[in-house]
């Protein structure tokens, strides 16, 4: 049985250094409800106009638990960045986009933290 997948913050080293996300720079998240990829356009954050560049490098991240370890303490993951020209391909097919993503960072974190990034979406920040 294949793994959900979950779109979560998480920084980006290569998008800091490059200034991203910019407003417009397309980016993939992970549907809720649906839990299928989609596309948007990013824009500032929610009420953070003033200073857009502090935020450089933190962007939407897709997620997936790969494996835990023998007593469920430890969950690993590989992560995947949302943005378009980083870790995602993202290219227009007609009205709809196609998005290939290169899972290139890998991480272990305890299982508590685990389920507390995935049960407690950030729903105050918006792209």
């Amino acid at each position: 049985m294949e793994k959900p997948t979950y779109s979560r913050t998480m920084f980006c080293e290569k998008c800091f250094k490059a200034g991203l996300p910019r407003v417009g720079t397309l980016i993939v998240l992970m549907g809720g409800e649906s839990a299928q990829p989609y596309v948007i356009s990013a824009r500032s954050p929610k009420g953070r106009l003033e200073c857009p560049e502090l935020y450089n490098g933190f962007t939407p991240h897709l997620i997936t638990e790969i494996a835990s370890s023998h007593d469920k303490k430890l969950v690993s993951y590989e992560a995947s960045c949302g943005v378009n020209g980083c870790d995602t391909k993202i290219t227009p097919v007609g009205s709809k986009f196609d998005a290939e993503t290169t899972f290139s960072k890998t991480g272990t974190m305890y299982r508590r933290e685990w389920n507390q990034m995935i049960l407690n979406a950030d729903l105050g920040y918006h792209w």
